[in-house]
């Protein structure tokens, strides 16, 4: 694939529908709008080599910005357009970029920008759950390996493709719009983060036509709770990832979908998002449980069941961060943190390594402990996580917050619960009733968030 060159080869004005206001808006002038910002993003100077940082919402301005600065070969910097000015000016401060552009069109060009590799096409910052964000660099080759794989492995089901999912990470950005996009597909590009398109799903899939989409389990359950089933039978398949789909959610989900399968995926940033999926599954859902990798090799740590997969879709590394590189990236393999077990047919996860809870040495994984609870009539969803000693070294409890799903939820009833299905030393000591788990912008657990609500529940 000629990457740069290819770019807007598939695409037309009516590629995207913009979805505003609840209503779609064909922008009929877009590939002239797109060329017209090349040719200024040529003017500033612009070209491989360059970043372009954008602070933009879902919105025909991003895209705008996003398909001209691939065609040009330059390296696109999608930031939450949440983001808030100290966060933004922090991103700058280490890139050093060259163009910067704000919500709503305005640019600040940097006097003294600094260069990347010519061959770099994204860098994509993480959520930053265990620190800072880091800046994870996908090469053009890398993202064309991806799409070539995506291309041979995935249904052919995207025609119409709606993406709900901001462009600022690589599920919405690579999976849930690019593929489809420059496969020659159509695109519903609806507002992210907006509680009203979550709750009429059904009839957005309705009116639209909507043949395929992706999300992630918070958003599901939003939608499967409060929303309406689509009723005209467009659907062929939709996926989800980012975070643990979990079988009451996949349960729920399947059954608003009426009978259309829901692929869970598996992949991460650092592989340009998926790598597998339990597409070959024909037996019913097992949770955490995934196909092999498509095209990658997988290998597992004895000692620790640390997941390490080869791909050609991997990332380069973290952006200035040698250190945070070599600590993942070992003569082309990528230590993922994903604990679990390989067989030879499937990866099954535990959960992840930095989450795994340590009590006297006995490793204890909260979603065995999650999976539990949400057998529960009257729980919703929970989160569970060890709480440190008072100098945050060591875990000293298990906590769980718990998400009723009505009035009449008994915290003594879920503690008898996993009484009868854990080993006391997995029950959590500590219980939290809530009205929602706390996401980040990207739709996962903020387990920093939570661990602020036992803290302050304790002070």
């Amino acid at each position: 694939m000629q990457f740069k060159e290819d770019i807007l080869k598939n695409l037309g004005n009516e590629s995207i529908l913009f979805l505003k206001d609840k209503k779609n808006v064909i922008s009929h002038s877009l590939i002239q709008k797109i060329e017209k910002r090349k040719h200024q993003l040529l003017l500033q100077g612009l070209g491989p080599g360059h970043k372009l940082v954008l602070c933009l919402p879902n919105s025909e301005l991003l895209c705008e910005y996003l398909l001209a600065g691939l065609a040009l070969g330059i390296c696109l910097v999608p930031l939450s357009s949440q983001s808030t000015e100290n966060e933004i000016q922090e991103i700058i401060n280490r890139l050093q970029p060259s163009l910067v552009v704000f919500s709503g069109g305005r640019e600040e060009k940097i006097l003294t920008p600094t260069m990347t590799s010519k061959e770099d096409a994204f860098i994509l910052f993480t959520s930053g759950s265990s620190g800072r964000p880091k800046g994870v660099i996908l090469t053009q080759k890398a993202l064309a390996n991806k799409l070539a794989l995506y291309q041979q492995n995935l249904p052919q089901s995207f025609e119409k493709t709606l993406c709900m999912l901001p462009l600022n990470f690589g599920h919405g950005l690579i999976s849930n719009f690019l593929f489809p996009l420059l496969a020659g597909n159509q695109v519903i590009l609806a507002p992210s983060g907006q509680m009203e398109i979550y709750t009429s799903l059904g009839s957005l899939i309705d009116e639209f036509r909507v043949t395929t989409f992706s999300s992630v389990p918070s958003i599901l359950k939003i939608a499967t709770h409060f929303g309406e089933s689509p009723k005209k039978k467009t659907l062929k398949d939709v996926f989800c990832a980012s975070a643990n789909l979990d079988q009451a959610t996949w349960s729920s989900t399947t059954s608003w979908l009426d009978g259309i399968r829901l692929h869970n995926m598996y992949g991460m940033t650092e592989l340009a998002s998926w790598i597998a999926g339990d597409l070959k599954t024909t037996q019913g859902y097992k949770e955490s449980t995934f196909d092999l990798p498509w095209d990658a090799e997988i290998k597992m740590t004895e000692e620790t069941g640390e997941i390490w997969i080869k791909s050609a879709s991997l990332m380069s590394g973290y952006y200035n961060d040698p250190e945070a590189t070599k600590k993942v990236l070992e003569n082309g393999w990528f230590k993922t943190g994903d604990v679990g077990e390989i067989s030879s047919e499937h990866i099954i996860l535990k959960g992840r390594a930095d989450n795994v809870i340590n009590l006297g040495g006995v490793k204890i994984y909260p979603e065995e402990i999650n999976r539990v609870i949400r057998l529960h009539q009257d729980v919703l969803d929970c989160y569970t996580l060890g709480l440190k000693s008072a100098d945050g070294l060591v875990d000293q409890a298990i906590g769980c917050l718990v998400v009723p799903k009505n009035s009449s939820l008994k915290v003594a009833s879920v503690e008898e619960l996993c009484r009868h299905h854990l080993s006391a030393y997995k029950i959590p000591g500590q219980f939290l009733v809530g009205d929602k788990i706390p996401v980040n912008q990207r739709g996962k657990p903020d387990h920093g968030a939570i661990k602020l609500l036992f803290q302050a529940k304790r002070n």
